[in-house]
């Protein structure tokens, strides 16, 4: 069995091996993980601690100290590139940026925009002003049929 098999066992009294309870007594990593494994079972009884201790500061500072880049903070000054050293990038101007369109295309636009709107004006009235549930019925007859 892996050791966190063998610690679940453990926990669930269904393995007793001394060689894992010395481990547990002498690594640090080992009680950790006990204690993760013992608050998932209090939680998920639901006997949660009112105020459960994270040592989430203690790990990330301990994470930190292991970057190679904070290791290698006393040789940055030799690694530094100067902004003036940098090449500068041209910034396009607008005028140039800008596609230009003919004049004939622009205004042709315009005016489909506008016929477009027009349409859905006009559709969208002709649909919403159907028929009227107010107005009398008479001048629609009932179709009779008949069979021959």
């Amino acid at each position: 069995m892996a050791d966190k098999e063998k610690l679940s066992a453990l926990m669930d009294g269904e393995l007793v091996d001394k060689a894992l309870i010395q481990e547990l007594e002498q690594n640090q990593e080992s009680r950790d993980a006990w204690q993760n494994y013992h608050l998932i079972g209090d939680v998920m009884r639901g006997e949660a601690p009112a105020k459960p201790e994270w040592n989430i500061a203690e790990s990330v500072a301990l994470a930190l100290e292991d970057e190679p880049a904070h290791r290698a903070f006393d040789s940055h000054s030799a690694n530094v590139i100067s902004i003036a050293d940098t090449p500068k990038e041209s910034q396009p101007e607008p005028q140039k940026a800008k596609r230009q369109l003919p004049g004939w295309l622009t205004q042709f636009g315009q005016v489909a925009v506008a016929a477009c709107v027009s349409l859905v004006v006009i559709l969208g009235v002709q649909q919403y002003g159907g028929s009227d549930s107010m107005s009398p019925q008479t001048d629609q007859l009932p179709v009779l049929q008949t069979v021959p």
